[in-house]
């Protein structure tokens, strides 16, 4: 971890200061006595905590041939995912043109741990006004999301469904989503749809406060009044489009939905 405090600019009436902390880890597990543990998340040469699912590569429209759907096991409006090779006994491959197996196509896709994580704050002060600002960014982390994961393309009244999803039709052959109804038939490939770069920037508060002059204060026997208003998390910008609306902060979890606040005090001291 590296912190790094700075004062910009000093005179009678402006102050702005800066405080830039950065933190990073660089993990890898070298060797496991049985080797890899699929249902720990742990793999060698990879971090702890990977993700371990099938990768995304859209869906299937009714551009693709027949052939290539057979070859595939698929349907127009289905999830499409990255296949991995098959190596034979002679040492070639079938390029990875082989219908959707749960026990060969799924792969380490990354980790839940970030790479990075910075914070970045800088106050401002302007006679009796002062400004904070908070950003702070998590890079290189993979999360799976439970919201985006309700959409399940079943046709039971019991399924959730995400209202306005963009589910593939004919006529919305760019969809992320697959055709409604596709999941009762499509098992495999269903949760490549919820894997993402969780790597974001957020605005985590902005506060804007005012103190009122000690020649007012005074006579009420008040040492010091300070008016402030605070905003929570008002922007955040995610690498995944998809993650819109979402917090990648809590890592996918459902329970925590992305929240602002907006926060106006009074900080009276006697």
């Amino acid at each position: 971890m590296s912190k790094t405090n700075s004062r910009n600019i000093i005179t009678k009436d402006f102050t702005w200061s800066t405080a830039l902390t950065a933190t990073w880890q660089l993990e890898r597990i070298d060797k496991l006595p049985d080797g890899d543990l699929v249902n720990e998340g742990l793999f060698e040469g990879h971090p702890i905590k990977s993700v371990y699912d099938y990768k995304y590569a859209g869906i299937w429209g009714t551009d693709a041939s027949q052939d290539e759907l057979n070859t595939y096991g698929v349907k127009p409006g289905w999830v499409k995912i990255e296949t991995v090779p098959v190596v034979n006994e002679d040492g070639t491959t079938d390029e990875g043109k082989h219908k959707y197996s749960d026990k060969q196509d799924r792969q380490v896709l990354g980790h839940q741990n970030p790479n990075w994580i910075l914070g970045l704050n800088n106050t401002f002060t302007y006679k009796n006004f002062d400004l904070t600002i908070y950003a702070m960014a998590r890079l290189g982390q993979t999360i799976s999301s439970k919201l985006i994961g309700f959409y399940t393309a079943k046709s039971a009244i019991t399924e959730n469904q995400i209202a306005g999803a963009d589910y593939w039709t004919e006529n919305n052959q760019g969809a992320y989503f697959p055709a409604p109804g596709s999941g009762d038939d499509q098992s495999i490939g269903i949760t490549s749809l919820r894997i993402f770069d969780g790597s974001f920037f957020k605005i985590k508060n902005i506060t804007f406060g005012y103190t009122l002059p000690n020649a007012l204060t005074r006579h009420a026997l008040i040492e010091k009044c300070r008016f402030y208003f605070t905003a929570y998390n008002p922007w955040i910008i995610c690498a995944e489009r998809q993650l819109k609306g979402t917090d990648p902060e809590m890592g996918g979890a459902d329970a925590f939905p992305t929240y602002k606040q907006f926060v106006f005090g009074v900080n009276i001291t006697f």
